[in-house]
């Protein structure tokens, strides 16, 4: 599920229904793809290793892996080292709304409300194929035999956040923990409670810091 699904989800409230995948009776995943956030051509590392170096030091900040960035910044072989010019990492995370334990959504399993099995002729026409989704999106009797009701859909109890601002205590903290919880809540919550802002920020960092070791790793 990309951003904007889960922005479907979790904001508007939308159930979701799968065609296809194996012919198995449970939950699916809904639209494929990575829940991840950013990605950067690996081969743009050293420059913007050295655009971080240049902007913390106009503000007098410092981080915490400042030697490897400053080796990053000065690799000149890495473009030798990677498979082709167009490989990428990911360098941002995306929160879901209102998580108050800030888990990038990667790392959380979503469930679709529905799955149906391709048939014959929703594999060749594609109206009979939208008209199957959206009679079994009104009716789960025409959803596979045990897709249903997971308990990180909607139709399993997942409570969507909503279009409203994001409260104070529904802030992931940067150690972890929540404006209202000085304990830290743990992994995804399947009652659909992440903030893209403050916390976001952290993972965001955490995920840079990941892929400059990685990169001067193949050093």
């Amino acid at each position: 599920m990309c951003w904007y699904p889960q922005e479907l989800k979790n904001v508007a409230g939308v159930k979701s229904v799968t065609v296809g995948g194996r012919p198995v009776k449970e939950p699916i995943q809904p639209v494929t793809g990575s829940k991840g956030g950013e990605v950067r051509v690996t081969a743009l590392f050293p420059s913007l290793a050295r655009n971080i170096l240049s902007y913390t030091s106009l503000i007098g900040a410092t981080v915490p892996t400042n030697q490897k960035l400053q080796q990053l910044a000065n690799i000149t072989q890495l473009t030798r080292r990677i498979v082709s010019q167009g490989t990428r990492v990911q360098t941002q995370d995306q929160l879901r709304k209102g998580d108050k334990t800030g888990t990038p959504l990667q790392y959380i399993y979503e469930a679709a409300d529905c799955k149906i099995f391709y048939t014959q002729a929703t594999w060749l026409g594609q109206e009979a194929a939208w008209k199957a989704a959206f009679d079994a999106f009104q009716d789960d009797s025409k959803c596979v035999e045990g897709s249903t009701k997971h308990k990180t859909s909607i139709s399993g109890g997942f409570v969507p956040y909503g279009p409203q601002v994001v409260k104070d205590e529904d802030i992931p903290k940067p150690d972890g923990t929540t404006n209202n919880n000085p304990t830290p809540t743990g992994s995804g919550s399947p009652t659909g409670t992440g903030k893209k802002g403050a916390g976001e920020r952290v993972r965001v960092g955490a995920a840079a810091l990941l892929v400059v070791a990685a990169a001067v790793a193949l050093l």
